[in-house]
């Protein structure tokens, strides 16, 4: 709880300065962003394999 006489910036200087050296923190944090990134990648990938895939089957059925 904030006491009357902190402000959410010093509570969040407060909580930068104790959790910014935290490996833990900062190995979950990359993992999260990693997970996330590789999830994104795969999703975007998808859709343009899907994307390419309709073009040439559309290519092909007006070529044949």
């Amino acid at each position: 709880m904030l006491s009357h006489t902190e402000s959410p910036r010093q509570v969040l200087r407060w909580f930068l300065f104790r959790y910014a050296l935290d490996p833990y923190l900062h190995k979950f944090i990359f993992e999260f962003l990693n997970e996330s990134l590789n999830e994104f990648i795969k999703k975007s990938l998808g859709i343009l394999y899907e994307f390419l895939l309709n073009s040439f089957e559309i290519s092909f059925r007006i070529a044949g």
